[in-house]
Order: C-alpha cells, then sequence, then structure tokens
C-alpha cells in the first residue's frame, strides 16, 4: 500500500498533464513560435555587454538632452542639441551615477559617488558642492524649478535636519530647520511650499505659510506619498489614498478633500509615474506597469500620448516632456530588443525620429532578430488569487517537449515587468521556456496583494503561486512536465532552494544564486543592518507588515519550520549554488553550510563562491563565469543548449572559485574561500 503511494506522488511528474483550452494572449505566440526557425545559438559575450547609453535627461526648456554613455567601466556625458542633431562631448567619470537640469536649463547638476557635483551646460568642469552620505541622513531633495540651485539636506549639528538650498558657485542658504527627515519637498519661485516628512512609521505632508507649518497628509509605511505638483491650495500627490492602489491625487490642503484625477484604466497596476510640466502643477501623463508599460495622456496631451502609444504597441515607452505639445524625449524597450531605442518627437509633429542610433553596433542589432519577447498572462491561484506573469519562448520545435524553467525574481518586493531581461533572453536562447511569475507579495499592484506574502514565504502560498503557474502552463501543452527546473537570483535562489526541498520530485534541477537559505535570519539581519528603507521608513517596522511578526517567537518558530535551511538533506536533485563572499544582504557562512550538508546527503552539488564580489556579480569575467555555469549545468540535466568554448582566463577563475562540480570537490580552492 505505502509503495503504491510512493509510487502514484512519483507519476505526479511524470504522466502527460491533461490538455486544457490555451488562453489567447498565448494562443498565438505558440504558433509563432513553433513554426519559427531555431534561433542560432548566440555567444555569452553577446549578453554581458551593457547598453551603451545609460540615461538621457530632457532640458527643462526641451532645446537639449544630457545623454550618459558607458563603455566598461567609463561613463561619458553628452549634451545633444535637438534642433540639429549635434553631440557634444562635455567629460568623462567613473562615479557618475545620474544628473538633473537646472531649472533655467543651463546647469547639470551631478549624483556622483563622493556626493553632489554641478558644472554649466555649456563649457568647464564639474565640481563638487557638498559631499553626502546617505547613511548619515545626508540627500539631494531636488532642483529650484528656477534659476541654477539646489536644494538637500544634511544633519543639524543640534540635532535635526537642515533644508540648504545650494547655489552654483558652493554658497550655502539655510532654509529651515525640521526635527524629522524630509525625503521630498515642493517650492515654487517663492520658495519651498511643501515638504514630506518621516514621522515613525509613517510620512506626513507638511504645508508652509510664511514661517508657519501644517501638517495637510499623512500615509503609512507602504504608501509613496509623492509629491508631484501644487499651486495654491491644490496638492498632486502620486498615493494610494484610501485605496488598494496608487493613483494621481489632488489634496485640497484647505478643506483636506481628496479628489481622484487617474487611476489604471485596466485596473491592474498601481501609478507608477507622473510626467509633471515645467509649470508644476498640470500633469501631462499617467504611466502605469501592468501587462506592458501604457502611458496615458491627461488634457492637452491626451491625443498626442495616445497616438505614440498606438505606433509603439507592445512596445515600453517612457516619455519625458515639460509640455503638452513641446518636444518629448521618447525611450523605447522590448523584451526582444538587447538594447534600447531612443526618438524625438518634435513639437507639433507625430511621427517620431530616431535619435542616438549612432551608439549600437550593427552586429547586435542583427542578433536582436535572434531573441524572443515576453508574453504577458494571467492564471488563478489554487486559492483563486489571480497571478500575472510573463512566458517566453524558444522558436522552432514543439514547445510540449522543450525544457521548462520557473525564474522567481528576487526581492521579494519587486516584481517582473515587460521589459528587457539579459537572464531571460540567455535562456531562451538556449532552448529554455522561461516562466516569470508576479507571485503574491510582488509590488507594483494592490496593496492587499503586496501584504498577501506575509507568513507565506517558504513553503507556503508564495512558492506555491509558482507551482501552480508550472501547471497552468504544463495542462497546455507549454513545457515538458518531465524537464522542469527552477532558478533564481536572492530571493529566486531561495524559492529555488524551497523547490528542491519541498518538493523534491518535482524539478530535475535547481540553480540558486545569493540564496538565503533561511529567509527569516535573512530579513531580520538586513533590517538591523540597513535601519532604513529608502524611503525613510525603519526596515524592521516594516518587514513586521510584510513578513509577520518578526518579534513573536512562535511566529518566528513557525516560520522557520517552512524555511528550505531547516531541511538541506531533503534535496535530492541537482542544485548550481553561486555565491559571493562579499555579499552584504547574505550571509556566505550560512551558504556554505547549507551546501556542505546537501553535499553530505549525496546528492549532486555544483558550488561557485567568488569571495570578491557581493550581492550581484560585476566583474566582467565573474559575470560570463555565471552564464557559463548556468547553461552547462542546466545543459547536463534538462539537455538544453550551451556554448562549448571557454578562454584561458574563464578556465583559470573556475579553478580559483569553483569548490565543487557535480560532487566532486576541490579542497585547496575550498580552504583558500
Amino acid at each position: 500500500m505505502i509503495r503504491s503511494i510512493i509510487l502514484a506522488t512519483l507519476l505526479l511528474y511524470v504522466t502527460p498533464p491533461v490538455a486544457s483550452e490555451l488562453p489567447a494572449e498565448l494562443a498565438g505566440a505558440v504558433a509563432t513560435s513553433e513554426s519559427a526557425e531555431p534561433a542560432k545559438l548566440l555567444p555569452r559575450q553577446f549578453f554581458l555587454a551593457q547598453p551603451e547609453i545609460a540615461l538621457a535627461r530632457l532640458s527643462p526648456d526641451e532645446s537639449r538632452a544630457a545623454v550618459i554613455t558607458r563603455e566598461g567601466q567609463d561613463l561619458t556625458l553628452y549634451l545633444l542639441e535637438l534642433n540639429n542633431g549635434r553631440k557634444i562631448e562635455r567629460f568623462r567619470s567613473k562615479s557618475l551615477r545620474d544628473v538633473r537640469w537646472s531649472g533655467d536649463s543651463q546647469v547639470l547638476f551631478l549624483k556622483t559617488d563622493q556626493g553632489l557635483a554641478a558644472a554649466n551646460a555649456g563649457s568647464g568642469r564639474p565640481h563638487l558642492l557638498v559631499r553626502l552620505d546617505t547613511d548619515k541622513e545626508e540627500s539631494f531633495l531636488g532642483v529650484a524649478p528656477r534659476g541654477a540651485a539646489a536644494f538637500v539636506s544634511l544633519p543639524a549639528k543640534r540635532g535635526g535636519h537642515e533644508i540648504y538650498r545650494l547655489e552654483v558657485n558652493g554658497e550655502r542658504e539655510l532654509l529651515l530647520h525640521t526635527e524629522h527627515p524630509v525625503r521630498d519637498l515642493l517650492a515654487d519661485e517663492t520658495g519651498i511650499r511643501y515638504l514630506r516628512l518621516v514621522e515613525g512609521d509613517a510620512h506626513t505632508l507638511v504645508q508652509l505659510i510664511g514661517n508657519k507649518r501644517r501638517k495637510v497628509f499623512q500615509c503609512d509605511f507602504l504608501d509613496a506619498c509623492e509629491l508631484l505638483g501644487s499651486s495654491g491650495d491644490k496638492l498632486l500627490l502620486r498615493s494610494d489614498g484610501d485605496g488598494q492602489y496608487r493613483r494621481l491625487l489632488q489634496l485640497d490642503t484647505s478643506s483636506g478633500s481628496v479628489t481622484e484625477l487617474h487611476r489604471d484604466p485596466q485596473g491592474i497596476a498601481s501609478l507608477d509615474t507622473v510626467q509633471i510640466a515645467r509649470d508644476g502643477r498640470t500633469p501631462l501623463i499617467a504611466s502605469y506597469r501592468s501587462n506592458y508599460r501604457h502611458n496615458y495622456g491627461l488634457g492637452a496631451a491626451t491625443q498626442r500620448v495616445g497616438e505614440l502609444e498606438r505606433q509603439f504597441a507592445g512596445s515600453d515607452l517612457e516619455i519625458a516632456a515639460h509640455s503638452a505639445t513641446g518636444n518629448w524625449l521618447v525611450r523605447e524597450e522590448r523584451s526582444d530588443y538587447r538594447q534600447p531605442r531612443y526618438f524625438l518627437l518634435r513639437a507639433g509633429s507625430q511621427q517620431p525620429e530616431r535619435i542616438l542610433k549612432e551608439f549600437p553596433h550593427e552586429q547586435i542589432i542583427g542578433d536582436e532578430r535572434q531573441l524572443s519577447a515576453k508574453i504577458p498572462f494571467r492564471f488563478t491561484a489554487s486559492d483563486g488569487l489571480v497571478i500575472h506573469a510573463y512566458i517566453s519562448l524558444p522558436s522552432g520545435g514543439d514547445l510540449s517537449r522543450a525544457p521548462i524553467i520557473a525564474r522567481p525574481h528576487g526581492g521579494p518586493w519587486n516584481r517582473v515587468d515587460s521589459g528587457a531581461d539579459v537572464f531571460t533572453q540567455f535562456l531562451v536562447n538556449r532552448g529554455y521556456i522561461v516562466f516569470e511569475p508576479n507571485f503574491r507579495a510582488s509590488t507594483g499592484y494592490s496593496r492587499d496583494f503586496a501584504l498577501a506574502g506575509r507568513g507565506e514565504f517558504g513553503n507556503g502560498r508564495v512558492q506555491q503561486d509558482i507551482l501552480d503557474g508550472l501547471d497552468f502552463l504544463l495542462q497546455r501543452g507549454i513545457g515538458d512536465v518531465q524537464k522542469q527546473a527552477i532558478v533564481g537570483h536572492s530571493f529566486g535562489g531561495f524559492s529555488a532552494l524551497t523547490g528542491l526541498v519541498f518538493t523534491p520530485d518535482r524539478f530535475r534541477a535547481g540553480l540558486a544564486a545569493s540564496p538565503p537559505p533561511d529567509m527569516v535570519s535573512a530579513v531580520i539581519a538586513y533590517g538591523k543592518r540597513l535601519g532604513l528603507r529608502a524611503n525613510g521608513i525603519s526596515w524592521s517596522r516594516s518587514l513586521e507588515e510584510l513578513v509577520g511578526e518578526l518579534g513573536n517567537p512562535e511566529f518566528v518558530a513557525q516560520l522557520r519550520g517552512q524555511m528550505p535551511g531547516a531541511y538541506p538533506e531533503r534535496v535530492k536533485r541537482p542544485l548550481l549554488v553561486i555565491a559571493g563572499g562579499m555579499d552584504e544582504r547574505v550571509d556566505r557562512r550560512r551558504v556554505k553550510g547549507f551546501v556542505s550538508r546537501v553535499q553530505e546527503s549525496g546528492t549532486d552539488i555544483w558550488f561557485l563562491l567568488d569571495r570578491d564580489e557581493g550581492h550581484i556579480f560585476q566583474k566582467p569575467l565573474a559575470r560570463e563565469a555565471y552564464l557559463y555555469m548556468a547553461e552547462t549545468f542546466l545543459a547536463r540535466y534538462l539537455g538544453g543548449r550551451h556554448q562549448r568554448e571557454t578562454s584561458p582566463p574563464l578556465q583559470s577563475y573556475l579553478r580559483q572559485t569553483l569548490l565543487t562540480n557535480g560532487g566532486r570537490e576541490r579542497n585547496a580552492t575550498a580552504n583558500r574561500n
């Protein structure tokens, strides 16, 4: 009897699933994929090449764009004159991180590793205005709407925080002192009008009227509560308000009434970004990341945005605009593009012009035709919750016989979207179907959805969403039920370990990069080490809501029972673990301990540890090794394609970092790490 039960359990994952109807959003993609010629095997270097244009910023007067390009570790800032297409190289830097135009379009404010610098837009070298250390509550708060000045927040010697106006020549003017950290502000020609303060576990919006300050709105830890623009007592916000989704709201500060100006017409996503006109009070474009990135024009910009969306259907557009009818800078991204495209929509025109096209190499453009688009779809989890997801399909061949990989995203308070993803494209090019779910706890959807992972990590509902999504696809002939793998980084790596521990007979193999075996210990340590989130709210407080009662021993004990780190001996299928010795988020000792215990049980395990890398590998050779190990490991156990050639530097790197290779331990290397 017991033998029959065990056999039936094993057969759950080797018996062909019952066929179900293919949803319309997938049917066309499947037919196209199966009828196409197989993609050529692209070299690893194709996927390692970073986009050459790091960012582009439109000037407020819409006459120029500041463009930062990347070549290796070197960054170059250009000015592009939009009327004639002339490109002027301004300077090079290794520490440049972002650029903001001054309100008068004459000065560039530069965020660098050292702090905030400034440079005249036309000539001259940048000079450092102030050193900023975010760990010390020192922050750049934006630029003045007129003239050429910036706002910064610095800790006050007497306690609290001081807000300064910085002139380009380095002169400082103290504007005000606050007891609480400032995360955002709005200013006009008369000075600062509104502040967003962090008060304990909440954001408080404060209106400044002369020397008086008045609290006008409050948001909790999960709300963006972003100040967008204002006109008199009318304040524009990106906020949940009292609802489930972030929306464009208008707060009447005199009466306290809140009016909704825009929400996602599809009812799927929270408001992502809003473009505000140069006047500081007129919203132009509302953007949402639902199945694709959707932009909606507001007021006078409605028709123009709608025409762009029609022309670029299926693409993700980021539109920079400072007026409804002026020059717009458009960035187009697609999952089957290796590089984004940039366009200029000139004032009065409906036809965008391609710009900055001299940067991508023609060979890269040609190889892009071998890439596959992400297809958005939705499914219903086994408890009735609707889950949004993406699938990428290899071309040429019967998809019902193709190996399928579940690739949970990191975070877990993050999300996967329709934009380009190098590793997904790499896996698809090697012949794998890649399934990427936005499981419960993913961000960008409703408030309840973000909180639905509470107490459900590890062997809980979050992991079940991933399994339910795989079942949804397999039951419809997408993927070979006998060739499933789970692959992920950070939380995705944790999910891979969870899959191999708690569903040991389902997956043929797993790849876990930078994985915390015990998420409970990892998030507690993370909260203590980092202190504050980027929005200023304490991580410890946020984690209490997102994960559960971490101060309750009974809850912690129960949740630890759902962690893969408690049961490494249950891993029976091949596992590849990739980790960095300098990882500040994941304790490498816990990772090594988990690997050792899996190895003791006799399971086929591969372990690469680079003691000089962090949570995300940065060195070109380390990144290549990541791809090489992934394709070699998966080819062995799932049968996909792989590039066999390795360079002498890569071989040397692997001799130093690959501690175990399919069960074979390299003791000398292990001792050095």
